[in-house]
Formats: C-alpha cells, sequence, structure tokens
C-alpha cells in the first residue's frame, strides 16, 4: 500500500528537516549551517586552548582599565592535548601600573567572569607578554619531548618573569616537577624539580 500524499502533513518537523538535508547532499549542509549562523557554534566547540578565550579576556581588560596589560595564563586541569577540561576554564590575570592593580578574568566557554585579583604585588613583579606566544597545544607537544608522562590532570602556567622569555610551566602528578616551555621561542627548555 502506498502513503497519500496528505500523509506527510502528519509527519515530524523534525524529519522532514532530517529528510531534506539527505536529498539535498553534503554541499547543502554547509551552505545552511554558515546561512543560519550554526558555523560560529560549530567553531565554539572546538578545544578551549590558552589563545581561545584571549580576544574576550583582552576586551573584558580594557573595559577595566584602559592601561590593562596581560601578566600570566593559567589552567588546573588541562588535557593531555593542552586543552582546558570540560568543566574548567582559562584564567587570563592583567596589571594596570596605573592603579597598581591587578584583574583576574576566568573564560569558560562562551562565559567570561571578571574580578579584581588579589596578588597584584606578585602580577607587578612579572613584564606584560608577548603578543605572539606558542599556544598551550603546542606547549604540551614540547613538555613531551623533555619526558613530560601526563598521569592525571595537566596544571599549566604562561608567565614573563623579568628579563626572561615568556615561560610555559606544565606539571602533571607531582607538582615540584615543572617542564618549561619557551614560549617565545617554542622550544622546550628543562625540567625544573
Amino acid at each position: 500500500m502506498r502513503p497519500s500524499t496528505g500523509s506527510w502533513r502528519n509527519a515530524s518537523p523534525l524529519i522532514i528537516s532530517l529528510l531534506a538535508l539527505v536529498l539535498a547532499g553534503p554541499g547543502a549542509t554547509d551552505a545552511r549551517a554558515e546561512q543560519s549562523g550554526a558555523r560560529s557554534s560549530l567553531l565554539a566547540q572546538q578545544p578551549p586552548t590558552a589563545r581561545s578565550g584571549l580576544e574576550k579576556a583582552h576586551a573584558q581588560a580594557e573595559r577595566w582599565q584602559p592601561d590593562s596589560a596581560l601578566r600570566k595564563i593559567s589552567i588546573s586541569a588541562a588535557t593531555t592535548s593542552g586543552a582546558a577540561m570540560e568543566d574548567e576554564g582559562w584564567t587570563y590575570i592583567f596589571y594596570s601600573k596605573r592603579l597598581r592593580r591587578s584583574y583576574e578574568i576566568s573564560v569558560f566557554g562562551t562565559m567570561t567572569m571578571g574580578s579584581e585579583g588579589t596578588d597584584a604585588q606578585a602580577v607587578a613583579e612579572l613584564e606584560d607578554l608577548p603578543d605572539e606566544f606558542t599556544d598551550s597545544s603546542k606547549a604540551i607537544e614540547l613538555a613531551r619531548t623533555g619526558g613530560l608522562q601526563p598521569r592525571s590532570q595537566i596544571r599549566m602556567m604562561l608567565t614573563k618573569p623579568a628579563e626572561e622569555p615568556a615561560t610555559w610551566e606544565v606539571s602533571s602528578g607531582n607538582p615540584g616537577t615543572l617542564y618549561l616551555v619557551d614560549a617565545e621561542a617554542g622550544k622546550f627548555l628543562r625540567v625544573k624539580e
């Protein structure tokens, strides 16, 4: 028995949409995603590395103080690929020389939170991070060349001590063992116990 044409009127809108996508072919899904704005939500699903939240953090820090400069990036639970774990976010710490205060911004996917920091003196002793630096995903790869064997959640911190290159400190398991990566030259430096 063949269904009558009137039976399609009772079909669920989801089934009709899926059928339309299948019949339209593979190229149509890409075009529809771009047209509907879904492309930006697909991009948001990429693993959040340290650089992924940088633009949001800079925008919020500038609203806080126009002279703010990025001094530190950290995360307490990164994956073995250098991305934030599902319930974790990257923390960006800025410093205002005019106010002599720090401002901490946490970026969790699409959510951004900021508050004045409590370690302004320690942040004041650091230099501004360069605009271009090795991202967290590459820093993990470089730390592995130096012997890092991730056993648990990975902790990462990027700072630029006075008169030194911007340096990633990567640790996993024993927090006392740090794998140092030069974030400016993009090379493994040494293990620090």
